[in-house]
């Protein structure tokens, strides 16, 4: 009897190590739902820069993003407002958000497309 219930002990010892372990394999491989969404955001807003039209893009600040920005045609950076902004004559909503979207949420929801 008392061979079964030392046998049983380690059993559990060893079941309980197991799911430990699956615990640990799920957390460091499998993203979580608030990591996926865990993107930069970008705000999308229509306005006028010295008496010209203009696509405002603002966002906290982010290497990824600024340099991406840096590449993007068009775009300037106004230091005084410390935002981005593109012509609107020059600025296609769809090739912005493909370009940019892999990277950050881009919410332009302020942004009237015509």
């Amino acid at each position: 009897m008392n061979l079964m219930t030392s046998r049983q002990q380690l059993l559990t010892k060893n079941f309980k190590l197991l799911l430990l372990l699956i615990k640990m394999i799920i957390t460091f491989n499998v993203p979580n739902q608030s990591t996926l969404n865990n993107r930069p955001q970008i705000k999308l807003s229509e306005g006028n820069f010295n008496k010209k039209s203009v696509v405002f893009i603002d966002f906290e600040f982010n290497w990824d993003l600024v340099n991406l920005l840096r590449n993007y045609s068009n775009s300037i950076y106004i230091g005084s407002e410390k935002r981005w902004v593109i012509l609107k004559q020059n600025f296609n909503l769809n090739h912005f958000f493909n370009r940019v979207n892999e990277i950050a949420f881009v919410d332009y929801s302020n942004f009237k497309k015509k």
